[in-house]
């Protein structure tokens, strides 16, 4: 993935977080897993990356800052 804007890093984050939050509703409480582990995994990663590069972007709603599983 080519390296992204701040801007273009917000609004790409902020797009992972609502699909995780999607795809994790889907798997933990409705059991209808959307995706296979290996895509949101994949995603998930993504999402790490760019809060990891911009901490400035991470929110207390982000998937990476659930505790447990």
């Amino acid at each position: 993935m080519s390296k992204l804007t701040l801007l273009e890093s917000e609004e790409r984050a902020r797009a992972l977080r609502e699909r995780l939050n999607t795809y994790g509703h889907a798997y933990y409480v409705l059991d209808a897993p959307m995706v296979s582990d290996q895509e949101y995994d994949k995603l998930y990663h993504e999402l790490v990356a760019i809060e990891t590069e911009y901490p400035e972007l991470i929110i207390q709603e982000s998937p990476t800052q659930r505790v447990g599983g």
